[in-house]
């Protein structure tokens, strides 16, 4: 069977996590977001950033475009594990 690919599935890898208790975030590169009440938010996995202002964050991640509005926000850290966003974070969404 030379020559032929062989297709990762992640409905299989979900599957094995499953069988052995393991939550899904672990290795199905998910983002992982975490949010303190709404004036901090960190955003594990990110692949890249749409936009970047005051009142909104379009950020790329494997399940989408991740779309946080808001005030007064900005990143205080970012790099590609993850992006820290400081201000009031009024709505977060998934496109």
């Amino acid at each position: 069977m030379k020559g032929k690919k062989i297709k990762k599935s992640k409905g299989r890898t979900a599957a094995a996590l499953k069988a052995v208790s393991l939550p899904p975030d672990v290795s199905c590169d998910l983002p992982y977001i975490t949010l303190a009440g709404n004036r901090y938010m960190s955003i594990s996995e990110p692949g890249g950033v749409l936009r970047m202002d005051e009142s909104c964050f379009r950020i790329i991640s494997s399940c989408g475009i991740i779309h946080i509005e808001g005030e007064r926000m900005s990143a205080s850290s970012m790099d590609n594990e993850r992006i820290l966003i400081n201000g009031m974070v009024k709505s977060i969404t998934f496109e």
